[in-house]
């Protein structure tokens, strides 16, 4: 099954900001109800000492609100995670060029 989200880090009005402590590394975490989906980037996934090997494969399509394709790779185990002084568990689709190391989407927020 295909699926399309959009995703859209520049959209101001539809965001907050707020720390997040992942595998003891904090960073903040846009977010984002614009965006279908929680995103992590590559970049942060690597720094957390993930392979792209761990990743499960998915046939999902996202596309930015410029209509530019973002780069899917896969998505995440469900992570643990704390945000602000509650403790979440949720999956990120990990793809190429983020912005922001995590954008919390409606999918979070549901």
């Amino acid at each position: 099954m295909k699926s399309t989200s959009f995703a859209n880090p520049k959209q101001k009005e539809n965001q907050a900001a707020g720390g997040i402590d992942l595998r003891q590394v904090t960073t903040q975490a846009l977010i984002d109800t614009g965006a279908c989906s929680s995103l992590m980037s590559k970049k942060f996934f690597d720094s957390l000492g993930y392979e792209s090997e761990s990743l499960h494969a998915t046939d999902a399509r996202m596309i930015n609100a410029s209509g530019d394709a973002m780069g899917v790779l896969g998505i995440t185990g469900w992570f643990h995670f704390t945000l602000g002084k509650s403790e979440v568990i949720t999956v990120f689709t990990v793809v190429e060029d983020l912005d922001s190391d995590v954008i919390l989407g409606r999918d979070f927020l549901g």
